[in-house]
């Protein structure tokens, strides 16, 4: 880092400051195991060298910042800018170089003499039907001896590799070349400032400021765009099946109309600071992370392929130690087929800054030598950044109808209707057993809506035309799996009510500071990753608590320097030996209390959408407590939502979201305690010794997380599921158990 600084004063009532930076950070991941050629993950040891593959980031920045001050009379006035550069680049070589397995599925099956049915069951073994050059082994045992033959001899279950495409999309980078990246940024703000003193104990403070920050783009053209995006939108539910791939395109255009207006006031009461009122209105625009650079450049499609080879497939023996396997990645079409194949991210191109309106009004008030706070602080969250499936199947009625009567069939037995677009005569399939073949039955006896519509889109879309549906029946874009969208849709809302009291004295202090707060969102996400949403159609639909919302959260600050040794309030000493011993402890502690994280219930099916587990229906008129410790004394199992409880959730009808809301339940309280005493000895002028008590979970406090949410693993919905852990049980905790522990430090 390098920073250079200027203050410059022109008058006495004038000042210039200038502030000028430049930072590298670079964090390299050099991975010495390993190898540049082929190298194999074992099944049935411990890879002795780090098969993962080097990278390493690189962040430069470039600041320049001035603020020129003036007063005049009773205003003070500020003006400035900031300019920043930001870069953010990586190199990764994360699957460049082949990786190869030795496993026995995907054709790579051992020599028919050492075949499992040649060896003795131990059935056989028992009845003595075994010849005796034969042995009896079991199903784990001989699966072991095959991974362990084919690893001995190298045979190649599967090989993996990926490749790079060049910045035109025109061709391959050679072999074992890196994945490459350099995006900037660069972001300028401008601001006008007054500190109005409108009374002698009345401060108005107005301003205005102007925000511009430019969207990533890739200093190498490694970044490209869609043709036609134009015609799409979070709104827009139009298909396309020939959009083309623009290399070198950027994602989208700056914003430029980002103004921020800020008002705020400060009045104390009487004049004497004892009481003092504050407010204020702001304005706010955030600006793309880094995260969500990284998202959608790595879900861009086109600039990178990851291949996977089976050699042995088709009855052949390639071998680690032989030549001749290699992959050759096919000719990039910058117009993807309609195989729904892929997925792509892609950033709305008339994207706008998410906006931020906040305002807060606090009062203190001093008052028996304590000072006593109390707020209230609104926050509104408007064109935030929310990523949209505009890919989401898409259930119209016919097929709605089609899956009840193939439903009806399987459980029932009653007859299909004949235009029953998946099993009738003109339907997808000719029968209905061949519909429940292609498509398994086991989601059409569980209601699952979703995984249908994407099991007959990805995998049977060649069926589909001739049927008279459209490429488009259930994706608006066949060209890809799920079509991410970054868009401006989400939304927030937060309020908080705040009440603190703090006192300082001679030899200690404390604080306590309560809150008690409302979160909402349509979605919590940072954007650096997709989460799915409930209704990519309708997300305002999925308006709920948000994930980090504490309805009451009680901070206690405490610090203490105990009073023996030097006397803190007379002009008096110790003799030496006492303070050296006992003159400087100090004791602090910490506490926090925070009601529970909100946590939704979902069905564990997808009955509505694919990919998308829709909320469970839930029974509120029972009066019912849903949210308490219960502890089954047989299994000893903790539950948060007890088996009775449990019993108010069931399955949403098929193609319904589900009547509970999104985070509407709460999940186990949090409560920690630290603590910790310290002194430091002096042993000469500018050197110390301090040694320090730290106990951290003091009350050794158990704070469970949330518990199991999948109504799939409820035994009155899925008596014979196998999921881990039941439905309403917690089996995590958060924090760790209290932990002691000593420490020395030498100070110089």
């Amino acid at each position: 880092s390098v920073a250079f600084g200027s203050n410059y004063t022109l008058s006495p009532t004038m000042i210039n400051e200038l502030r000028v930076g430049y930072t590298r950070a670079s964090t390299d991941y050099e991975r010495p195991d390993r190898l540049t050629g082929a190298m194999f993950y074992s099944n049935i040891w411990n890879d002795p060298q780090n098969t993962t593959f080097p990278k390493s980031y690189r962040n430069p920045s470039f600041e320049v910042f001035d603020t020129f001050s003036h007063s005049k009379n009773v205003h003070a006035f500020k003006y400035g800018f900031s300019l920043r550069r930001y870069a953010f680049g990586n190199t990764d070589y994360a699957g460049a170089y082949p990786t190869v397995t030795f496993g026995n599925s995907n054709g790579n099956t051992i020599e028919n003499s050492y075949n499992k049915e040649n060896f003795c069951k131990p059935s056989d073994a028992v009845n003595n039907k075994c010849p005796s050059l034969q042995y009896n082994i079991s199903e784990s045992n001989y699966n072991t001896f095959e991974n362990f033959y084919n690893n001995m001899l190298g045979r190649l279950e599967s090989v993996n590799q990926s490749f790079y495409s060049n910045s035109s999309l025109s061709g391959w980078l050679q072999d074992n070349s890196p994945r490459e990246r350099n995006f900037v940024t660069w972001s300028f703000s401008g601001f006008v400032q007054d500190d109005w003193k409108i009374r002698p104990n009345i401060t108005l403070n107005l301003g205005l400021r102007y925000e511009l920050s430019t969207l990533p783009k890739e200093s190498n053209g490694y970044q490209g765009a869609l043709d036609r995006t134009d015609e799409i939108g979070a709104d827009t539910t139009d298909a396309i099946s020939d959009f083309q791939i623009k290399p070198g395109a950027g994602w989208a255009s700056s914003d430029k109309l980002n103004f921020a207006p800020r008002a705020g006031v400060a009045w104390d009461v009487y004049g004497t600071g004892s009481t003092v009122v504050r407010a204020a209105y702001g304005i706010y625009y955030d600006r793309i992370n880094s995260g969500v650079t990284d998202f959608i450049d790595r879900t861009s499609y086109g600039f990178d392929r990851n291949i996977t080879e089976y050699p042995n497939k088709d009855g052949a023996d390639f071998r680690l130690s032989e030549d001749g396997f290699t992959i050759t990645p096919e000719a990039f079409a910058l117009t993807p087929e309609a195989r729904r194949s892929s997925s792509i991210a892609i950033l709305d191109p008339n994207f706008k800054a998410p906006r931020i309106q906040q305002m807060h009004a606090t009062l203190e008030r001093r008052w028996a030598k304590v000072l006593w706070e109390l707020g209230y602080t609104r926050t509104r969250g408007t064109k935030l950044f929310q990523y949209l499936n505009l890919n989401q199947t898409k259930i119209s009625d016919d097929f709605l109808t089609a899956f009840n009567e193939l439903r009806n069939y399987l459980e029932y037995g009653a007859p299909l209707s004949g235009d029953n677009v998946i099993a009738g005569s003109s339907g997808v399939f000719g029968t209905a057993n061949e519909a429940f073949e292609a498509l398994n039955g086991y989601y059409f006896r569980t209601g699952q809506l979703g995984a249908v519509a994407d099991i007959l889109d990805r995998d049977h879309y060649d069926k589909m035309a001739a049927a008279g549906l459209s490429s488009s029946y259930i994706r608006n874009f066949p060209q890809f799996d799920r079509f991410i969208y970054g868009t401006n849709s989400g939304e927030s809302w937060y309020d908080a009510l705040r009440a603190g009291v703090r006192k300082n004295g001679a030899n200690y202090s404390f604080r306590a500071f309560y809150t008690w707060s409302r979160s909402k969102d349509t979605l919590s996400s940072s954007g650096s990753s997709y989460i799915a949403n409930l209704d990519s159609f309708n997300p305002s639909s999925a308006k709920g608590y948000s994930d980090f919302h504490r309805a009451h959260v009680l901070n206690l600050a405490w610090r203490y320097a105990l009073p023996f040794g030097r006397d803190i309030y007379e002009e008096t000493d110790q003799p030496g030996w006492v303070n050296a011993l006992l003159a400087g402890w100090n004791a602090s502690a910490l506490g926090t209390y925070e009601s529970g994280a909100r946590f939704s219930v979902n069905s564990g099916m997808e009955n509505q959408y694919a990919g998308v587990y829709s909320l469970a229906d839930f029974d509120d008129t029972t009066g019912k407590k849903v949210g308490e410790y219960y502890r089954d004394s047989q299994s000893r199992t903790i539950y948060w939502i007890d088996p009775s409880a449990a019993r108010l959730f069931t399955l949403p009808e098929v193609g319904a979201p589900g009547t509970s809301e999104r985070n509407f339940f709460s999940g186990p309280k949090y409560f920690n305690l630290d603590v910790a005493m310290h002194k430091s000895f002096r042993i000469r002028e500018g050197q110390a010794f301090q040694i320090r008590l730290e106990a951290y979970n003091l009350l050794n406090n158990t704070n469970f997380g949330l518990p199991n949410t999948d109504l799939g693993c409820a035994s009155h919905i899925n008596p014979n599921n196998s999921c881990s852990s039941v439905f309403g049980s917690v089996t995590s905790t958060v924090g760790s158990p209290r932990r002691m522990q000593f420490a020395m430090r030498y100070q110089f």
